[in-house]
Order: structure tokens, then C-alpha cells, then sequence
């Protein structure tokens, strides 16, 4: 995204994210679902950027860079094969965008092909545009989403920071970290697919973010030494929330 090259680049290698989206244009007959986990690229006026994204059938999405340290979280709508929308975006570890700001915010418009690719074009608000393609990863969407296989006490770490969380069977939140406190709830929207909805209240003193955005669970056998992990991402206008969750 124009203005989305970063001024330092580093490697943000975390499972899937997203920008976003939201209407659409025309008579184009019935709307086409854009929900899928994704690989793909961005291109803009300095480079071009691999990404991992998800996309829920709630028409939330998240996207993240492998060798950009910031993150994309929207929503998505559609109009036949058209989509339309809005995201955020945010820079990580001190990192920033080329305008020098840490925190962006625009619109995108697309194409989708049902449970096979995305491509578009975005702009930046304050100036900007460049484009998108984005394939599908059918093995990583195909999963069952369960929220009691998820209860349990989990650790974040960003920036340096540790979030612990607890999950009920009901996908009921709550956690803290440094004087922070945080409720919230995650819900199911599809349980043959993935992902799912993720809402927080952050509260801090007499300072409260209302975040929403998406996770996943990832689970492997036992045997396979793979670590059980939990990607959450959530945001709200100032504040991103976004990490690989690991078991107390």
C-alpha cells in the first residue's frame, strides 16, 4: 500500500492477517462469500509484499506481512463478485509508515472469486494506492472452530509485554496485563471453517479501548511436537492487539 512501505522493515512471522473491506457496487446477482484464509502479495510504489491473511464469513478480516511489521484489521463486504471496504493499519516495534505515522487508515476494492482468490487495489487516506492478489488456502480454512477445546489460562507476549487470558467453555475472556484489564468474548461463526469473531474491552485506569477482530486455533497431534497455538488479532481506531497465544 502506497505510504505502507515501512522506513525499517523487520520479520513478522505470524500464521494469517488481514485488511479490510466493506461494500460493493451494481447488480451483480447474488453476493459471492469471501471468507477463506489467503496468501498473497501487496504491491506498492516501493515493493512488493508477501502476506497470510484470513477472511471470516462475519466480514472481518486481518492481514499481516511476513517481512512487515504491521498489521491490517476491517471488514469486508460484498455485491455479487465486488467487494468494498474499509481497514487500519498498524506499525510494530516501533516501527513506522513512510508518512511517519504508526497508525493508517483507508479503503479497498476488489474481486472475488469464491473460495479461490481476491484482487484488488487500496488507498491510503492522506494520499497513497497500490494493489492486492490473494489466493486461497483451502487446508488452513477447512478446520472446525470449537470453543471449549480452547478454554483454558493463555499467555501473549507483544512488544515485550505479557497478556494473560483466560477462556471460558463459552468463550467468555477475561485478562490483565500491567494494570490493564480486559473482557471480552469470542464467538463462533462458523464451526466447519476456522475462524472466529473476537470482541475486547480493554480497560486501563479510566481508559477503555473497545477492540474486535479475528483468531484461530491451531492444534496439531500430540506426537507432532507442533506447540497448540491460539492467533488472536484485535483493534481498535488507535490500538492493535495481535499475537500467537500459547498455553499456561
Amino acid at each position: 500500500m502506497t505510504g505502507l512501505a515501512l522506513r525499517r522493515l523487520s520479520a513478522l512471522m505470524l500464521c494469517l492477517g488481514v485488511a479490510a473491506c466493506g461494500g460493493g457496487g451494481g447488480d451483480n446477482g447474488p453476493d459471492v462469500s469471501p471468507a477463506g484464509a489467503f496468501r498473497g502479495v501487496i504491491t506498492t510504489a516501493e515493493s512488493n509484499i508477501d502476506v497470510v491473511g484470513m477472511v471470516g464469513e462475519s466480514g472481518r478480516m486481518m492481514l499481516v506481512g511476513s517481512s512487515l511489521p504491521a498489521a491490517f484489521l476491517g471488514t469486508l463486504t460484498t455485491r455479487g463478485e465486488n467487494l468494498g471496504g474499509s481497514y487500519r493499519g498498524f506499525a510494530r516495534n516501533g516501527f513506522v509508515f513512510d508518512n511517519a505515522q504508526s497508525n493508517i487508515s483507508g479503503r479497498i476494492n476488489g474481486v472475488v472469486s469464491e473460495a479461490d482468490s481476491i484482487d484488488g487495489s487500496f488507498s491510503v487516506a492522506g494520499g497513497g494506492s497500490g494493489s492486492f492478489s490473494l489466493d486461497y488456502l483451502e487446508p488452513v480454512y477447512e478446520r472446525d472452530s470449537n470453543l471449549p477445546i480452547m478454554a483454558g489460562s493463555w499467555i501473549l507476549t507483544q512488544d515485550g509485554a505479557n497478556y494473560f487470558f483466560t477462556i471460558t467453555t463459552t468463550g467468555e475472556v477475561s485478562g490483565n496485563s500491567g494494570g490493564c484489564n480486559y473482557t471480552g468474548q469470542l464467538t463462533l461463526i462458523n464451526p466447519d471453517h476456522s475462524p472466529f469473531n473476537v470482541d475486547l474491552t480493554e480497560t486501563c485506569g479510566t481508559a477503555v479501548q473497545v477492540m474486535s477482530g479475528l483468531g484461530w486455533h491451531n492444534a496439531s497431534p500430540p506426537a507432532s511436537g507442533i506447540p497448540e497455538t491460539l492467533v488472536l488479532g484485535a483493534s481498535s481506531a488507535s490500538k492493535l492487539l495481535l499475537g500467537s497465544l500459547t498455553r499456561l
